[in-house]
């Protein structure tokens, strides 16, 4: 029987960060999946504020683009892009739009939480955490679990 294979460690190296930073732009039809998963990631009550995540602006270079794809091909809810110039959050259409399986503000907000955890540089972790691999197993309130802001704190502090 072959060996199980090593989850991959959180990284740096692999995030959107930049100086401190998230600078993002662009929409989403999931706009409000957007300000949910900036504000997840980025407040007092969880400690989470040692990586800025705010919108581009006239003196900043973007890091992180928000896009919209329908997908019908592919089984991803949703999809952080690492690449070389801005990374991107690609929200698909096919499964997030309205009367679609995951179409309801509850799991885009989980969807896009999840995707800017990826931004962050972290990895899928257990399920019942934000970073869980499957989506099914999110939690409900779309908000980093103590093992996600563990993780965070490793990493960024």
């Amino acid at each position: 029987m072959p060996a199980p294979m090593a989850a991959a460690a959180d990284s740096r190296g692999r995030s959107s960060v930049d100086g401190g930073e998230i600078r993002w732009e662009d929409e989403t039809k999931f706009d409000d999946a957007r300000k949910w998963a900036a504000t997840a990631w980025y407040n007092d009550q969880y400690n989470l504020k040692k990586i800025k995540i705010a919108p581009d602006a006239w003196n900043t270079i973007t890091d992180l683009e928000w896009k919209d794809e329908t997908r019908k091909d592919v089984t991803w809810v949703a999809q952080w892009r690492g690449r070389s110039g801005a990374d991107a959050i690609v929200m698909n259409k096919a499964f997030l739009d309205g009367g679609k399986k995951y179409g309801s503000k509850s799991w885009r907000r989980k969807a896009a939480a999840h995707e800017m955890g990826h931004a962050l540089g972290l990895d899928h972790k257990a399920n019942g955490t934000l970073m869980s691999k499957s989506i099914g197993y999110l939690p409900s309130n779309a908000r980093p679990t103590a093992t996600d802001r563990n993780a965070y704190h490793r990493l960024w502090d």
